[in-house]
């Protein structure tokens, strides 16, 4: 063969080659004569999933954020709904709120049921029935959470009627929340606020700022509560305050149900109870500041015949480990109270 019938061939086979590959390489994205194009961050593996409107379903594990302020105007609805399990949502600065003034409104900022391993920090919500509810095996005579791991922090929450955060489940944490102006919800007669409520075992409630927790009617009022299975749970360094009284029962930390706790470094200013708790409890307090508080600690059966001599079967539930100190409240000071945010 002659060197130029050798020439005509490769051409032909060139030319037959690249006729085969370009499709493909059209189909992979690759494109010939051109290079790659780089990867957005949305398409990059592992980059968060941007939420830019409400209402929505999160139904897919992985992380997501804000990237802006969004509103929900339903009365009724569910800004943000989780419907799985290991979920980061990151709200970066940014707020959602509830437009609605309907007094029994009762719409949830962020809600969840029966998962595990959720996190949520770092922006506002505000307006709500209910700011942050994760829910887990809850029935009307059954507390007994089966999931847990969640992580709230980092969080304001404001404004909401009836609950600030409510978290069931094992092995959580709620931290440095500042859960601001709770309660008035004429969802229900005599309806009560929880700032801060946790229903399950070895919870710690940590470093969070609990401002006016103001149940309607003749409801109470209760800060941060550890309402029902709450064994060696944990709520230390929260300053909970109120700035003015209220007709209803008002009480900075409760410990109820099944419950065990160590209370320990917090400030709890201008309660009827300062910590309180029920009957079945058991719990140890120390190094914690009451001002104001009627009654700076009330121990079950304070106010019964038992109160000085308790049955044996209730000794030694409750122990004062010392460093707690009760102060008269004579006055606002706005150094220990700075206004609220």
């Amino acid at each position: 063969m002659t060197t130029v019938a050798r020439a005509k061939t490769s051409s032909f086979l060139l030319v037959a080659i690249l006729a085969i590959l370009a499709p493909l390489a059209l189909v992979a994205g690759i494109g010939i004569g051109r290079q790659a194009a780089a990867p957005t961050p949305t398409d990059a593996p592992g980059s968060p999933i941007a939420i830019t409107s409400v209402p929505t379903r999160i139904d897919r594990p992985g992380r997501y954020v804000l990237t802006g302020n969004l509103e929900l105007a339903s009365p009724s609805n569910v800004a943000i709904r989780i419907e799985a399990s290991e979920v980061t949502l990151d709200l970066q600065g940014y707020s959602i709120r509830c437009t609605s003034n309907a007094p029994d409104r009762t719409s949830f900022g962020i809600e969840a049921e029966h998962r595990s391993g959720i996190v949520i920090r770092d922006g506002t919500l505000e307006g709500f029935y209910a700011g942050v509810f994760l829910r887990d095996t809850v029935t009307e005579d059954l507390y007994a959470p089966e999931r847990g791991q969640h992580r709230v922090e980092r969080l304001i929450v404001r404004n909401s009627t009836f609950i600030g955060i409510r978290v069931e489940g094992r092995a959580c944490v709620i931290a440095d929340n500042r859960v601001i102006d709770t309660g008035g919800s004429t969802a229900h007669p005599d309806a009560f606020a929880f700032g801060i409520e946790a229903i399950g075992p070895a919870t710690t409630i940590r470093g969070n700022t609990v401002v006016n927790t103001v149940a309607t009617g003749a409801g109470e009022s209760l800060g941060i509560s550890v309402s029902e299975s709450g064994m060696a749970c944990i709520v230390e360094s929260n300053n909970i305050y109120n700035e003015r009284q209220h007709p209803g029962r008002s009480i900075g930390v409760w410990i109820g149900g099944d419950s065990s706790a160590t209370i320990v470094g917090n400030q709890v200013t201008n309660f009827d109870w300062g910590i309180a708790g029920s009957t079945p409890t058991r719990w140890v307090y120390k190094d914690n500041r009451l001002m104001g508080c009627v009654v700076p600690v009330l121990l079950p059966y304070f106010e019964s015949a038992y109160s000085q001599n308790p049955p044996p079967v209730l000794r030694g539930r409750w122990q004062d480990d010392g460093g707690n100190v009760s102060i008269p409240f004579t006055k606002w000071d706005p150094v220990e109270h700075p206004p609220t945010p």
